[in-house]
């Protein structure tokens, strides 16, 4: 294989655990970011546009054309959170002080070989499995972490088990938490709950049909990048990618159904209906919407709401200030 990094960052070892919870938490329209990712990793040393991203991708899927300003669309939302929490992945690269913005971004090389093989694994995963897709099993920005132990400790438990018992399994997670990820997930088809034989008021948690294989080939791939087995065969895999466009294609067909979850206009409709029931705050509207958004991604569309006058925002009462009470919004 042709060498593409300099010889210092040919270091490979595990995956550190920030870049693993980086691409598991950020499974927002994977396919076409681990086109993404293969693409600046294979070009690190020159920053890239979404422009850049975007041409690549239109070249690819030529054949098969999405509507205009798609490309546009998924290149500017990947290319940016991709750069996300510490710019594990990419690295601002050009700055445009008039605007604050990044114009380009280039490859952050550090654990570069973890993070082409983490693409290769996951576009291989995709080609292999095209009924599946990482966005069903990983949510929207933010989910994906907690959604992989969910479905983790199906799979590893010899019994069927509940949410509560799910719950407790998970460090650091509390029921409420839960139910939330578990009910979108059956909607989705990725489990199904059924009674439990010996209490019918107990609701137990299975994969639905032709998930669990899917599941465990997942979770065995992310256990052998976490201790750094299999770097190099799906680092080949990643680098020759781009020389594949029928699989590009396959991804970019795969990646195009997270395009609802990237429609702002449609997160904002589902807000304003929400409040049309009467006044929330901003963490009733979380739970509502299914807690399908990271923190921050919620109070942009809120704060954009309030900015275009189709919502208002109030300070909480005096009396729960400073106890972590959020915003209260009405229509």
């Amino acid at each position: 294989m042709e060498r593409l990094f300099p010889p210092m960052c040919e270091k490979a070892g595990p995956v550190p655990a920030p870049v693993m919870g980086a691409c598991l938490n950020h499974g927002f329209n994977h396919e076409i970011k681990t086109l993404i990712t293969v693409a600046f990793f294979s070009d690190y040393l020159n920053p890239h546009s979404a422009v850049d991203i975007r041409d690549i991708l239109a070249e690819a899927q030529s054949k098969n054309p999405t509507p205009p300003g798609t490309l546009d669309q998924i290149a500017s939302h990947c290319q940016n959170s991709l750069g996300y929490r510490g710019a594990r992945l990419l690295s601002p690269a050009v700055w445009n002080e008039k605007t604050g913005s990044t114009i380009a971004w280039k490859a952050n090389p550090q654990d570069y070989m973890g993070k082409l093989a983490l693409a290769g694994f996951t576009s291989e995963w995709s080609l292999t499995y095209p009924k599946l897709s990482l966005q069903d099993i990983l949510g929207r920005q933010g989910t994906g972490v907690l959604r992989y132990k969910i479905l983790g400790n199906i799979l590893r438990s010899k019994e069927a088990l509940s949410a509560a018992e799910l719950a407790s399994l998970i460090a650091g997670v509390e029921y409420g938490q839960i139910t939330p990820q578990v009910r979108e997930l059956t909607r989705l088809g990725i489990i199904e709950r059924h009674p439990s034989p010996k209490d019918k008021r107990a609701i137990q948690l299975f994969f639905a049909p032709g998930v669990k294989k899917p599941f465990k080939a997942l979770h065995k791939g992310i256990q052998d990048i976490r201790q750094g087995i299999k770097l190099e065969s799906y680092t080949e895999v990643a680098t020759s990618l781009l020389s594949r466009p029928v699989a590009i294609r396959k991804l970019i067909k795969k990646g195009l159904t997270a395009l609802p979850y990237l429609n702002k206009s449609k997160t904002e409709q589902e807000i304003l209906e929400i409040l049309s029931a009467g006044a929330c705050r901003s963490s009733d509207i979380d739970v509502a919407l299914g807690r399908c958004m990271s923190a921050s991604s919620l109070n942009y569309v809120l704060s954009g709401l309030v900015q275009a006058g189709k919502i208002s925002r109030e300070v909480p009462p005096p009396n729960e200030r400073g106890k972590g009470a959020s915003y209260i919004y009405r229509l």
